[in-house]
Parts: structure tokens; C-alpha cells; sequence
């Protein structure tokens, strides 16, 4: 009965943190912001540099540690007996918690780019997104900004 448990938790932990990195690229959008109204601005990309883009907030303990905690425990209250259990039983917690977090962190975490734009009207500004459309220096673009998000997509207007 415990090893069907451990098994158990330790797939809900593979689960949980598995696709929890949402999508940035420059032609993803949140249902929130659909039919949102933008502005459209048109400019020449200077500069291309790879970027890691992290979605979740490293200074928190999420799902990932909880369930890798639990995991952790059930797996270390299987070494031993007596007392010895609830000793392995907390080094397992504090040690699943701690992997679980990391799991966690890596499954958020993304490729993007960073872009400098220099617009046509002739500011200069810095866009990160998603990997995706890929972005060459030199191209010409167009920079969509909205209330909660700015992107960049190829201009094939011209």
C-alpha cells in the first residue's frame, strides 16, 4: 500500500510541473487580453540576444515543493524503523521540497529573445518575448503595445 502511495505521488509530481511554462512568443495571446485595443508602431530591429524568461517567481515555494515534500516524506518514512522513520521521514520532506522547487523552476522556464527596436519616429526601445516568430537584426517589424503586453511580429506589409 505505501509503494502504490509513493509511486503515486511522485507521478503527480511530474504532473503538476510538467507544461507550466506559459507560452510568450509574439503571436501568443491571453484570452483576457483578446479584442483588447492596441497601438501599432513601426521600426527596424538593431539587435537580437537569447534570453532565459522564468514564469515563475523563484523567491516562493509553489506546488513543486509542496508535492516534492510529500514525496520526499513518504519516500524517507520507508528507510528504517521506529524512530529512525520519522527522522528519514523529514530529511526526505526537506529534501523532495527542495528538488521539487527545482523541478518546478527548470519546467517554467523558457527560451526567448531580447530585441532592440529603433522605432521609425526614432526612439529606441528593448522588447522580450517568446522564441517565436524568430526575429532577425536588420528586419523590419512591427511593435504591438497594449495595456498588458507588448510584442513584436514581422512587418509583411512592405
Amino acid at each position: 500500500m505505501r509503494k502504490i502511495l509513493v509511486v503515486t505521488a511522485v507521478s503527480a509530481v511530474s504532473l503538476l510541473v510538467s507544461g507550466c511554462a506559459p507560452k510568450l512568443g509574439g503571436s501568443d495571446y491571453d484570452a483576457r487580453t483578446v479584442g483588447e485595443i492596441s497601438q501599432t508602431l513601426r521600426g527596424t530591429v538593431l539587435s537580437v540576444r537569447p534570453i532565459m524568461i522564468n514564469a515563475s517567481d523563484n523567491s516562493q515555494f509553489g506546488a513543486g515543493a509542496g508535492i516534492g515534500g510529500l514525496s520526499g516524506a513518504l519516500l524517507g518514512s520507508q528507510i528504517g524503523g521506529g524512530k529512525a522513520r520519522y527522522v528519514t521521514g523529514t530529511l526526505g520532506a526537506l529534501g523532495g521540497a527542495a528538488a521539487g522547487h527545482l523541478i518546478q523552476q527548470k519546467a517554467t522556464e523558457q527560451e526567448g529573445r531580447e530585441y532592440q527596436v529603433q522605432l521609425d519616429r526614432g526612439d529606441i526601445i528593448t522588447i522580450s518575448q517568446g522564441a517565436e516568430p524568430m526575429i532577425a537584426s536588420g528586419q523590419r517589424v512591427l511593435v504591438i503595445q497594449s495595456k498588458s503586453r507588448s510584442r513584436i511580429v514581422p512587418d509583411s506589409t512592405r
